[in-house]
């Protein structure tokens, strides 16, 4: 749901003068855009846009805040890139972007972000998102930190090779215990794909998996062979499927 601030101009300003800020939260407050000003707020640590379904991007100052440990835009519907600049932000810990659904994909600098711990959802990318420029979920295999416990990938139906590469990388990690895998986003028009059946066998995640929820997926049947192999299977949730 949407603030009150959603269809009014919201100008905050003042607050990019504010330079010793160390936390900035703008929740739900109907942004269209962040002012360059932004980049101005240097001991900024942690920035929480949440909600601001008309958000698109950042400005490129953006990836002056130096400090910035955790960066938090879940739900941003309309956000389409994040900055091509963002391995800038050495000390970035946190990167949470679940829900922004029409991000066209990752930039690949995020594989340069060596103190990044958490990365709540990794977006395949759309066939037009520059191929150099986008982040393979192999690349994230660089960051030694990043913990890979949880992992959502959005947009399987994407994947190229039919998900080889991926599904050989989630069969490798063992601290893997919840997995999401959305195949396309639920409001997009349903029509049944062979290649998800594909696209499913090939993404095998390790034995140790204790959570796995199945999104928008348009296969005729759900049986990948691994099924039976995940022993230690707690809960399965099977959403926005149509068999």
């Amino acid at each position: 749901m949407l603030s009150r601030w959603s269809t009014t101009t919201f100008r905050c300003d003042p607050i990019f003068n504010l330079t010793c800020l160390r936390s900035l939260i703008l929740y739900c407050c109907g942004l269209r855009q962040l002012p360059k000003e932004i980049g101005n707020l240097i001991h900024l640590r942690f920035l929480n846009v949440t909600g601001n379904s008309f958000l698109k991007e950042f400005p490129d100052t953006l990836c002056d805040l130096l400090n910035l440990q955790t960066l938090k835009m879940n739900e941003c519907i309309s956000f389409e890139r994040l900055p091509k600049r963002i391995e800038k932000l050495v000390k970035l810990r946190h990167l949470y972007i679940f829900g922004c659904e029409c991000l066209k994909g990752l930039p690949k600098g995020i594989e340069k972000l060596t103190c990044l711990r958490k990365l709540d959802t990794f977006f395949v990318p759309y066939q037009d998102f520059e191929a150099d420029e986008a982040l393979k979920l192999e690349d994230l295999n660089r960051l030694k930190h990043l913990q890979w416990s949880n992992v959502v990938v959005f947009r399987c139906a994407n994947l190229t090779n039919g998900g080889q590469a991926e599904g050989e990388l989630l069969k490798k990690k063992q601290d893997l215990v919840d997995l999401k895998l959305v195949f396309e986003w639920p409001q997009k028009q349903y029509q049944r794909s062979d290649e998800d059946e594909v696209i499913l066998e090939a993404l095998h995640p390790h034995p140790n998996l204790k959570s796995l929820e199945i999104g928008s997926y348009r296969g005729a049947n759900i049986s990948p062979s691994w099924l039976n192999a995940l022993c230690n299977l707690k809960m399965l949730k099977l959403k926005y499927c149509d068999f």
